[in-house]
């Protein structure tokens, strides 16, 4: 069949949040396990929230390719995480990772 003739498959709304949520958790996964927080004290800082990181997943670029995208779904492309030093959850002193 020729790419032009395909149509594509829109991704809705809960798709898009399932993929921003197994992204978001992978990305937990690698940061917690990293050694960013003891990069941090090496340098005497200490300070809660010093890290923040933001980003984004480009629905634009999804459009483009073999997906189309709701236009409702344009506003779940952004997230944020930031390291909590002591983890709120098991009160780690080396922090956690966690939504801003």
């Amino acid at each position: 069949m020729d790419s032009k003739t395909l149509q594509s498959t829109p991704i809705d709304a809960e798709i898009l949040q399932k993929l921003k949520d197994e992204i978001k958790q992978e990305l937990f996964n690698i940061l917690n396990n990293s050694n960013l927080s003891k990069i941090i004290e090496k340098y005497g800082i200490s300070a809660q929230d010093i890290l923040k990181l933001e980003y984004t997943l480009n629905v634009n670029q999804l459009r483009s390719n073999e997906f189309g995208v709701d236009e409702q779904t344009q506003t779940l492309n952004k997230s944020c995480m930031v390291l909590r030093k002591p983890c709120p959850i098991d009160n780690n002193p080396d922090g956690c990772w966690m939504d801003c």
